[in-house]
């Protein structure tokens, strides 16, 4: 399919089956998404709550702190982009500690108060698989 310099030779191509059924899978997907991206926007116009498990306290305060400002930056550009498909970010934020006890705690605490869609943070390992 390469000519010796590693550019594509179409001219010694030749439509297999495989070749015929990928490019209809594609096109059919291509038909299909745009129903797709209504379907996902017409769903909700609330919030994405994201739980952010933040050091703030204990040994891993100073990169905490800068966790808690890249986060902020970060979901300051997705809110003034638009959110995600449309939605607005919330950041919910709980410190851990860096205690692994708290940090258990603290997921739960997203979990079941705060309802949120996702949960991310921690550096250390030893607070993600606390008790």
């Amino acid at each position: 399919m390469t000519d010796k310099n590693g550019f594509f030779d179409l001219s010694k191509t030749c439509l297999t089956r495989r070749t015929a059924l990928k490019g209809l899978a594609a096109g059919a997907g291509l038909a299909v998404a745009p129903g797709f991206v209504r379907y996902s926007q017409a769903q909700s116009s609330a919030p994405i709550k994201i739980g952010f498990q933040c050091h703030r306290t204990g040994i891993g305060a100073a990169y905490g702190r800068w966790y808690e400002r890249t986060t902020a930056a970060a979901v300051k550009a997705i809110n003034e982009a638009g959110g995600i498909n449309g939605r607005p970010v919330e950041v919910i934020i709980e410190d851990d500690g860096t205690d692994p006890g708290r940090g258990a705690e603290v997921v739960g605490k997203f979990a079941t108060q705060h309802k949120t869609d996702i949960v991310y943070g921690t550096l250390f390992s030893h607070v993600v698989i606390g008790s």
